[in-house]
């Protein structure tokens, strides 16, 4: 086992575990005053909002993985998973042992479907290995004649709209277990996406949960309908990536969701050198790519300030919907339509969501803020 240190004679080491959307605008904010190493498993980002229309159109896709040396300087960019983490250090799966002044976890969620490249599900490495992953994706959709999606939140909606407009004539299922699509969203939107789902050929069915049937892609309802598809996708079920604090001195900051419990400023309570951002903490605000960024916008500014002779009092993170923190959320349904909320109004059609986000699901902005060049 080799034990690398970080510590700078010059600069306070800051180690990033996880390079999605976090890590990466956390290491390009503080590179400057930092030694960041930013790990992570592969070695590529990918636009993770963007996803449900990247795999099902391989040219869309294009626009939305970059490798990490597609970035502006953002420090070493370590290829691996940690597997263990105590108060000052971190052991990689190779067994090398880093040491760090600051350490900011974001490591996401993984979700359980293996038919579906979620981001955090699939093998591959590189970029080239993750277009292909996606282009196989399309041919699969493409290939199936049923489908069935599990989850009538954002993502399920979203991934089965983009199906039927791709792909016109499929016959596709949503299962959702609450009355509604979109339970969290104002019944307007979830009654909004289920008249275009309907209206583009899917069948909904709500109130309902679903588990594995006994065959390949079958599936048993909470009440006993058994259906058979082509194809089945889990939007549901995420589990949080923080297994490799179980066990060690930060298990303890663990909730029962396997969340990390963190401070108004997103620093770990007896840690506050280590912060946690984005899917793993227990925030409680919907788990969405662009909050993960203003946590991380948050947290760099936090981070920046450690490191002035007189360190500033922290800056809180205002979680959506509270303390002053706006009530936002767009959820599209294909290329132009969508259903959204914008603090205390709603919205569906064309105008606003539709014509802001269904266009390239935020992927050219969210690229373009972190420094990368759109095609």
């Amino acid at each position: 086992m080799s034990s690398h240190a970080l510590v700078s004679t010059t600069k306070p080491c800051l180690l990033i575990i996880g390079g999605g959307v976090a890590g990466v605008q956390i290491a390009l904010s503080c590179a400057a005053e930092y030694e960041v190493t930013l790990v992570d498993r592969k070695k590529y980002f990918e636009v993770t909002n963007a996803t449900c229309r990247s795999c099902v159109d391989p040219d869309f896709a294009k626009g939305t993985v970059f490798a990490y040396s597609e970035f502006a300087a953002m420090g070493r960019v370590v290829t691996g998973s940690i597997v263990a983490m105590t108060a000052y250090t971190a052991t990689l799966d190779s067994g090398e042992v880093f040491r760090f002044d600051n350490a900011v976890i974001c490591t996401g969620t993984t979700y359980i479907n293996t038919a579906m490249p979620w981001p955090n599900t699939n093998c591959a490495i590189t970029k080239q290995e993750r277009l292909e992953e996606l282009l196989r994706s399309s041919e699969q959709f493409k290939a199936a004649k049923v489908i069935t999606i599990v989850g009538g939140g954002p993502a399920g909606v979203e991934m089965a709209a983009e199906i039927l407009e791709m792909f016109a004539g499929k016959s596709l299922t949503v299962i959702g277990h609450a009355g509604s699509l979109l339970p969290r969203m104002p019944a307007r939107c979830g009654a909004h996406a289920k008249r275009w789902l309907e209206g583009h050929g899917a069948k909904v069915i709500l109130g309902e949960g679903a588990k594995a049937g006994a065959s390949p892609n079958s599936l048993v309802t909470s009440t006993g309908n058994q259906l058979q598809s082509d194809l089945v996708l889990m939007a549901v079920g995420g589990k949080v990536n923080s297994g490799f604090l179980e066990g060690g001195e930060l298990g303890k900051t663990l909730n029962e969701a396997g969340r990390i419990k963190v401070s108004p400023s997103l620093q770990v309570p007896s840690f506050p050198h280590i912060f946690a951002v984005g899917d793993v903490n227990d925030v409680d605000e919907p788990k969405l790519t662009y909050l993960a960024q203003l946590q991380a916008k948050n947290t760099a500014k936090n981070l920046l300030g450690l490191v002035k002779p007189a360190p500033p009092k922290l800056k809180s993170y205002a979680p959506m919907g509270l303390g002053g923190g706006p009530l936002v959320g767009f959820v599209s349904l294909g290329r132009s339509d969508g259903a959204g909320r914008l603090n205390s109004c709603t919205c569906t059609g064309f105008f606003p969501v539709g014509m802001i986000k269904s266009k390239d699901l935020f992927s050219g902005k969210l690229a373009s803020s972190l420094g990368l060049k759109v095609r």
